[in-house]
């Protein structure tokens, strides 16, 4: 209510996130969704979902599609890397989910965390993307503010390191996946302004 009551002529991209926004319930999002898309007819609005996608259902796959919903997912590369890093069966299960979204032509992509144990694997990382041809935004694993999580962080100077290696293996070899937060600096610094 809040959100539809504060339309302005600026484009706006809503993510329903956090958690496992899923868990709100059918209900909630087919009150939602057309609320958004009444309030901002006329408007760019981009509405997304990041989810494991595990509680997606043909009804929300119904509901997602008349609405142009993009749906995001976490996938950290070929099953053997994500399931060291998110538990057995995560890859499947989300692969199972994904590819229904894929076979209804939504729009989709994934958050791929790079750790200290893929962070050295990052080419298999990326051909796993580009052979499914799965936009991707590349994060590091943080430190937790209150711990070191020791193992898994990446220190800033690697993280940086390891983009510009892979910006310049996937720009020699015309990669047709999009790269984030590779695409965002390049837009950014092409625009003269940061969009994030």
């Amino acid at each position: 209510d809040w959100i539809c009551g504060h339309v302005s002529d600026e484009p706006l991209e809503l993510t329903f996130h956090g958690g496992e926004p899923l868990t709100a319930g059918i209900g909630f999002f087919r009150r939602a969704l057309p609320a958004l898309r009444q309030a901002y007819a006329g408007a760019a609005l981009r509405i997304s979902l990041q989810s494991n996608l595990w509680l997606l259902t043909a009804e929300y796959l119904d509901l997602f599609e008349q609405y142009q919903v993009h749906l995001g997912t976490s996938l950290d590369g070929p099953e053997e890397i994500n399931d060291a890093q998110r538990g057995k069966g995560y890859f499947a299960r989300t692969m199972e989910k994904l590819t229904a979204v894929r076979r209804r032509g939504l729009s989709s992509g994934c958050i791929a965390t790079l750790t200290a144990l893929s962070a050295p694997r990052w080419p298999e990382v990326v051909q796993f993307f580009e052979r499914e041809r799965l936009d991707v935004s590349l994060h590091a694993a943080l430190p937790g503010l209150r711990s070191a999580a020791i193992g898994w962080a990446l220190p800033p100077d690697e993280y940086g390191s390891l983009m510009v290696d892979i910006f310049t293996v996937t720009l020699a070899k015309g990669s047709t996946i999009r790269i984030e937060p590779i695409e965002s600096m390049c837009n950014g610094l092409a625009a003269g302004r940061a969009g994030s």
